[in-house]
């Protein structure tokens, strides 16, 4: 084997260790992004979760039907 093949043979290796370390890099940082977006997500979630439940703890508060005292059954009910 020449001088040459030798030069060849080393640069093929050189240039498929790089592309290894890039496709590492690449997959590696795909996930870092895709655990940021699910915790955006997940966040996201939780908070629609809280609005739903402080909503509608308010919707009952406001909404709430009472006959009045004494009443009999033709009273009409009184919406607070």
């Amino acid at each position: 084997m020449g001088v040459n093949d030798y030069i060849l043979a080393r640069i093929k290796e050189l240039k498929t260790a790089v592309a290894e370390h890039v496709i590492q890099a690449s997959a590696r940082k795909r996930s870092w992004r895709v655990g940021v977006l699910q915790s955006l997500i997940d966040g996201g979630l939780a908070l629609i979760e809280a609005r739903k439940v402080m909503y509608a703890d308010q919707m009952a508060e406001g909404r709430s039907i009472q006959r009045g005292a004494g009443a009999g059954a033709g009273a009409c009910p009184t919406i607070r």
